[in-house]
């Protein structure tokens, strides 16, 4: 009998399937025994409620797996209730190096700026279903990896060389991590060759008219390089001739 109707599906049996239940339904049953010639006095056992079933979270990830100081940190979990119950007060915690951060209780995104380089993150979850918590479970743990460096605004001056100018490359370096340069690759093209006896050095000289050149930097934290980036290219224009030592002979004229 459920909520006394009886189910006369499940006449004769001793097993009711627990998807034939529902929670907060009342079940009993009754016995009218039988020796094959007459029956005995029909007994009825007491009542039960069907219970809540807790929730049940599961495939918690932090996502990126393999984060750096620039990304945010999301957390994602999967959530089942036997009773098919909505989630409803769920408990999420994060954790820094072993010691839980309760200025992030109940949030799915850590913000980039509240992680630093070699921090180890996790978060738990303690499902609800509005009724009762599910077993508390855990995410795996991620390490806060190094941000490769980056440059910008790569330019050669003079803009406008000629023949003979040296010509200097200059950028402005940037880390996320606050890391200061150290390792980086600066190196120089002529007509698209590579001029490796001026790798690394900020400028070049004896230049020729006619000559383009470019330079590209590669820049190093001292722990991890950054992308390659090109400056614009440069002609060596045309060096305007001089004239010297103008004089007048002779020296001391008469007519």
């Amino acid at each position: 009998y459920k909520n006394g109707a009886e189910q006369t599906t499940f006449s004769g049996q001793k097993v009711i399937p627990s998807s034939a239940t529902s929670k907060g339904e009342q079940w009993h049953f009754s016995v009218k025994p039988k020796d094959g010639t007459d029956y005995g006095e029909l007994k009825v056992s007491p009542d039960l409620t069907i219970g809540n079933t807790p929730p049940v979270a599961s495939n918690l990830v932090i996502t990126p797996s393999n984060p750096l100081t620039g990304d945010d940190l999301v957390g994602s979990y999967d959530y089942t209730d036997g009773n098919g119950d909505p989630e409803s007060g769920s408990e999420l915690r994060w954790y820094k190096d072993g010691v839980e951060q309760t200025l992030y209780t109940g949030v799915k995104v850590i913000p980039s700026s509240a992680t630093t380089k070699g921090e180890r993150w996790y978060f738990t979850v303690r499902p609800k279903d509005g009724t009762d918590y599910g077993e508390q479970k855990q995410s795996a743990s991620v390490t806060i990896g190094n941000s490769p460096p980056v440059v910008k605004d790569v330019t050669i001056t003079p803009s406008a060389p000629k023949s003979g100018d040296v010509l200097e490359c200059h950028y402005v370096y940037t880390d996320a991590d606050g890391d200061i340069e150290s390792g980086t690759e600066l190196k120089w093209y002529r007509d698209d060759v590579y001029q490796s006896s001026r790798k690394n050095k900020v400028s070049v000289s004896s230049t020729k008219k006619g000559q383009t050149w470019y330079a590209t930097v590669r820049p190093k934290d001292g722990t991890d390089f950054g992308e390659v980036y090109r400056s614009s290219s440069v002609t060596i224009g045309n060096t305007p001739p001089l004239v010297k030592d103008l004089e007048v002979t002779p020296s001391e004229p008469v007519t």
